[in-house]
């Protein structure tokens, strides 16, 4: 038996159905409400491999991620400290909304952003850091990581874009890469022995400095 050809109306609707099939609906993103008053301290655990962290006044505060079975996220603060647990693994599709007011985080990977200028944000990471966005101060600092490393430990800083005035950045044999490091004012690296720094398109060097991992 002979099967009919597949006239291009069949063809083009079903390939779109297969495009709404495979599109996520707004009920696989499950969204929470988070009230920062009273806080300025960010700690994200057990995240998967770089959540992402968007430092915006215009939108409400709120932590988002594909709404699966076995998905947990738990949020508490204590203090001036808000901690958002998860047991996402992989790559991670949990993205937390901030506002400005929060300066200080502490994760192990991050990709980062800030819609606004900001004045300054701190960084303690054991992983992949990114930052994207315009900034007077931004200090990356490097912490053990929470569980044992299958492959070399290290922190990977990526600066990839934003006006920033000051950078340091302390994260021994650590690796760092600035996309735009023209439109770094100043970055001084506390790198110590095996640390790298590449820089992508730069003309001119003086404004990166790397220095005893040890000095003040």
């Amino acid at each position: 038996m002979k099967l009919a050809p597949v006239s291009a109306t069949m063809a083009l609707l079903l390939l779109v159905i297969g495009v709404a099939i495979s599109k996520p609906t707004t009920s696989d993103v499950k969204q929470l409400p988070l009230d920062f008053s009273g806080i300025d301290t960010l700690r994200i655990v057990d995240a998967g491999d770089s959540p992402t962290i968007r430092i915006d006044d215009a939108n409400p505060a709120r932590a988002s991620w594909k709404d699966l079975k076995t998905t947990e996220v738990t949020v508490a603060s204590e203090g001036n400290r808000m901690t958002i647990r998860t047991n996402l693994r992989g790559y991670s599709e949990l993205i937390v909304i901030v506002p400005s007011r929060v300066r200080t985080f502490v994760v192990d990977s991050a990709n980062m952003a800030s819609k606004a200028p900001l004045d300054r944000v701190f960084v303690r990471g054991s992983g992949a850091i990114e930052w994207n966005g315009d900034i007077g101060l931004l200090r990356i600092e490097a912490v053990p990581p929470p569980r044992p490393c299958k492959r070399a430990c290290g922190l990977g800083v990526q600066i990839s874009d934003g006006s920033i005035n000051r950078v340091e950045i302390r994260a021994p044999g650590g690796k760092v890469n600035f996309g735009k490091p023209d439109k770094i004012g100043a970055a001084d690296l506390y790198l110590g022995p095996g640390g790298e720094v590449t820089l992508n398109d730069a003309t001119r060097l003086g404004n990166i400095v790397l220095r005893d991992s040890e000095s003040p």
